[in-house]
Parts: structure tokens; C-alpha cells; sequence
């Protein structure tokens, strides 16, 4: 296992006392050191070659903090038959529909019950994970899912209307039963998919999240999403993620122009490929910045990619623990 470089932040809080305290703008001992992305296969084969151990998981290798995640199985049981897909009326997407029962027994594990008796301890932040409105919209209408939403109105608020209640009724039991820190709404949008039609479906899982008590509702998706953080903060969405720098996000811009979104991410990850002297400017404009803030976990923009050396993603995070154990010793001598 990696050792822990000379500077090493002191370790005063749970993971999960931690994150809390960071996306709460509270006082945390430390950020959290994430990397929620992961890692694609290739990257791996690659630094197995230039040195990372086999026998060991990326996440001890790099002593990253904790989170998990509530398994619901929110897809079509059973699968979909080859042609049930996409629909185009109202009455072919009655036959769709009946795959999506919230009574479904495999929706949840068969040992639920054991499960929340190990999360009722648990040191570590706990989340609930689910596609977003435009995500099912496209699944289930394909190209023409943008076209349906503009111009067939009333047909597209039946699908939603179906989609709401059916997360809802599912997610009931995670949410009632389980002491859940965030939900993560996931948008992985082929065209502009943060219209004005979306944000009421926004609202309505937001209320839903919050009167089982769960304040933190996160947005995660690789669009740029910019010009509607106002639209999506009044419908109750106050994260953002991966605050992707390759679509041209800017999150030094954002967490200064909106002082109450949480962040989750931001960091260029193409600047990792790049020589020594890029790796280290990521790291010590936006590590500190994030910790002066708060709301904001900094953490590479998409799946760290096999054109990233080993000795680069480890420099990375040499420096952003040195930064942040020499801002601890600077706040115990103030």
C-alpha cells in the first residue's frame, strides 16, 4: 500500500462526519479526497505496468475516503423485449410501463433488513442514485425524446407524470427507512437537456428527497450547465457534478457567483496528462480555493484516462494533502 506522504492532513473526523460538514459549509477537519469517476480499465493496465500493485484496491493505494451507495434496481423488470423500444404513442408506451412495477421484490436486496442494521453504524456518507427525467425520456422515446418534449406537451407529461410516481413509490422505502446524506440525480443528456419543461420533475423528486429529510441533491452530468444553475437551484437541485472542464465549466467562476452551490468535482483532468508543473497548478489554485469555500470537493472531471501516468495522478495528490495539512497547521496557530 501507498505510505502516506511527509504532510499528512490529521485525521479528526468519521468520512462521513466529514463530508457533511463540507457540503454544510461547516468546518471540516479536512476535504474529502474522492475520486467518484473512477478509473477506466485501461488506466488501470497501464499503472499495474508502471508500478500500482495488483493485490491492493486503487481506493487503499490512495487513501481515499469512503461513500456508498442504497442498491434499488430502478430498470425494467423483466428486461425489455427487442422492439418495445422507443415507443411512439401513448399506447405503445402502455406496454412499457407494465415493466416498471414499485412492487417489483427485486427492486430491493432480498437481505434489505441487514443492510440497514450495518448503515444504522456507518462512518461513511450513504446516497440514493437515479437517472434523471430527460435520461427515461430519451431511454424510453429515443432521438425523438427532445421533439416529444417541445411539441407533444401532453403526451410527454403523461410519461413524466407515470415516471414521478413511479420513483417515488419505488424510492419510499430507501428514503423512509434509511438514514440517506445525498442523492445523486444522473443526466447523461445526447442533446440540450436542462429546458425549462424539466425543471417542475426537478422540483417534485427535490420535495419528495427533502421531506424524507435528505438536503443534499446533487445533479451529475458531463453538459454544461451554466446558464440554468439559477433555474436549478430554485427547483431544489444545490449540486452540481462533475463540473466538467472539458464542456466548459469554470468552477473557480461558479462557486464565487453562487455562494450556496455545492460543487462536486471541477478538476481538469486533461491537465493530468500534461507535464509535472500543470498537475501541480490544478492542484494548488483549486485544492485551497475549495477549502477556503466550502460546498466544494475537488475532484477530476471524468473517469481518470489511460493517457494519465501513474507518477502524475500521485504527484496530484502528494501536493493537494500537502496544501491542505499546511492550511491545518496555519488554522491551529491562529
Amino acid at each position: 500500500m501507498a505510505l502516506p506522504p511527509p504532510a499528512w492532513p490529521v485525521e479528526q473526523m468519521t468520512f462521513r462526519q466529514r463530508f457533511l460538514a463540507t457540503m454544510t459549509f461547516g468546518r471540516p477537519d479536512r476535504l474529502p479526497f474522492w475520486e467518484p469517476l473512477g478509473y477506466e480499465n485501461s488506466t488501470l493496465r497501464r499503472w499495474s505496468r508502471e508500478g500500482l500493485p495488483q493485490d491492493v484496491s486503487i481506493e487503499q493505494f490512495f487513501w481515499l475516503d469512503r461513500a456508498d451507495v442504497v442498491p434499488v434496481d430502478l430498470g425494467p423488470m423483466p428486461l425489455h423485449r427487442p422492439g418495445d423500444l422507443p415507443v411512439a404513442t401513448a399506447r405503445g408506451f402502455a406496454r412499457v410501463a407494465a415493466h416498471y412495477s414499485c412492487y417489483s421484490p427485486a427492486r430491493y436486496p432480498w437481505h434489505w433488513e441487514d443492510c440497514k442494521r450495518c448503515w444504522a453504524g456507518r462512518d461513511y456518507p450513504l446516497r440514493i442514485e437515479l437517472d434523471g427525467p430527460m435520461t427515461w425520456l430519451v431511454r424510453w422515446l429515443g432521438p425523438r425524446a427532445g421533439h416529444v418534449l417541445t411539441h407533444e406537451c401532453s403526451f410527454a407529461d403523461d410519461l413524466l407524470d407515470f415516471l414521478l410516481e413511479y420513483l417515488t413509490l419505488t424510492l419510499e422505502k430507501a428514503a423512509s427507512e434509511v438514514d440517506v446524506d445525498y442523492v445523486v440525480i444522473r443526466e447523461y443528456p445526447g442533446e440540450p437537456a436542462f429546458r425549462s419543461a424539466l425543471m417542475e420533475p426537478y422540483e417534485k423528486l427535490c420535495c419528495f428527497f427533502r421531506g424524507h429529510g435528505v438536503r443534499i441533491v446533487i445533479l451529475s452530468t458531463p453538459a454544461n450547465v451554466t446558464a440554468v444553475i439559477p433555474e436549478l437551484l430554485a427547483a431544489g437541485i444545490n449540486g452540481i457534478m462533475p463540473c466538467h472542464a472539458g464542456s466548459g465549466m469554470d468552477a473557480l467562476s461558479l462557486s464565487q457567483q453562487h455562494s450556496k452551490l455545492l460543487i462536486v468535482g471541477g478538476l481538469d483532468v486533461r491537465q493530468l496528462a500534461r507535464q509535472r508543473r500543470h498537475t501541480d497548478r490544478e492542484a494548488r489554485i483549486k485544492v485551497p480555493a475549495a477549502a477556503e469555500r466550502g460546498g466544494w470537493i475537488p475532484c477530476f472531471d471524468e473517469p481518470i484516462p489511460a493517457s494519465v501516468p501513474l507518477r502524475n495522478y500521485e504527484r496530484y495528490w502528494h501536493v493537494a494533502r500537502e496544501l491542505l495539512a499546511g492550511r491545518q497547521e496555519a488554522n491551529t496557530g491562529e
